[in-house]
């Protein structure tokens, strides 16, 4: 089905009315239903609170003035729900929804900022507590216009997959996000589903459908399972990493050495989907210097622990391209002297770039 089949689907079934709250990006979600026909059959609202003044006192101040964050979608599906039943509550007898979106586009000015949050909060029938259902999503580059029409997209086949199926696995729901959407052009890292319509949600079935259909290179879990956004889990964090080939005795002493906040030891290797005892990313990357897009400007800093053969393996493009992210290498033990690697390393410890880590 095409973004207008489904969304007209929804209006012709008529089960469902509610609010459509969106910010950032333009009412790119709301505009497919009145493009459909028959919007009043399940369109309440539709309202774009742009100007941070206005969205402040409609849904509260941000810590960090954060607009693009889960905390305020989650204060929209609150608020906007709320107004949904005190308005009309009583006098509709439908099964209600709130969707909301809250998304920072990619522009000439924010180079790195192209992503967002949408998420519905839905009754399943009548009168029943509400569940939620919320993701974040990355928008590659592009003309603005396209990314708007992603958007849109996304948003139409969320709240036709919540509200159209109701007995749809969870892994299911995620497979038909993307659908119709050019490849490449959204990648997804972060899916919620709460409330009693999801209770025997599989979360580790849910990240794995999340890794094969909507996701670039890596996910972030944290021990129970629960996927994280990396762009709030290491906002502004300073960040002591280390690939698998570091001994954990070795990591103790770096963060001792360092002094640097651990925030996730992080798993730079192929390897299967599975909680673990701290939060790391889960990669399919090839090669130690693979996530250096996907940290992007999210940390204050980072410093990596690498052993000398993953250095000596290094291609040297891919070190350029990784050092020029706020990221400073430390080796584990010095290269082999007289080798290309060694004049390299004295390269970058000249340059700032590098350091040897002395327990």
């Amino acid at each position: 089905m095409s973004p207008l089949d489904k969304a007209r689907a929804i209006n012709q079934a008529g089960t469902h009315y509610g609010s459509f709250a969106e910010i950032g990006a333009g009412q790119e979600v709301a505009r497919w239903f009145f493009a459909a026909g028959k919007a009043s059959n399940t369109v309440a609202k539709t309202m774009s609170a742009y100007d941070m003044t206005f969205s402040d006192a409609i849904y509260g101040a941000e810590e960090h003035n954060r607009y693009v964050c889960e905390n305020r979608l989650r204060s929209m599906l609150a608020t906007e729900y709320k107004l949904l039943e005190d308005r009309i509550g009583s006098t509709k007898k439908s099964r209600f929804f709130v969707f909301a979106d809250t998304v920072a586009s990619l522009s000439s000015r924010n180079k790195h900022s192209g992503h967002g949050w949408l998420g519905i909060r839905f009754q399943s029938m009548q009168g029943s507590p509400t569940s939620d259902c919320i993701v974040h999503f990355r928008m590659q580059k592009g003309l603005l216009s396209d990314q708007q029409a992603a958007i849109g997209i996304l948003g139409v086949n969320l709240l036709h997959a919540c509200l159209m199926h109701d007995d749809m696995p969870a892994a299911q729901r995620v497979k038909n996000l993307l659908d119709d959407v050019r490849p490449g052009q959204i990648t997804i890292d972060t899916m919620r589903f709460d409330g009693p319509l999801f209770a025997s949600c599989d979360r580790l079935e849910l990240a794995r459908a999340v890794l094969e259909h909507c996701c670039g290179s890596a996910l972030l879990m944290d021990p129970q399972g629960r996927l994280l956004p990396p762009a709030d889990t290491f906002f502004h964090c300073p960040l002591l990493a280390a690939t698998e080939a570091v001994p954990d005795n070795v990591f103790q002493t770096a963060q001792k050495t360092l002094s640097h906040s651990m925030v996730a030891r992080i798993l730079l290797k192929p390897m299967l989907l599975k909680p673990l005892l701290t939060p790391s990313i889960l990669t399919d990357a090839s090669d130690v210097w693979a996530l250096s897009e996907f940290f992007e400007k999210n940390i204050s800093e980072m410093c990596l622990l690498v052993t000398p053969a993953e250095f000596e393996a290094a291609k040297l493009t891919d070190l350029s391209q990784f050092l020029s992210n706020n990221v400073h290498l430390v080796l584990t033990s010095p290269v082999t002297p007289g080798t290309s690697a060694h004049y390299l390393v004295q390269y970058l410890e000249a340059e700032k770039k590098l350091s040897l880590l002395t327990p």
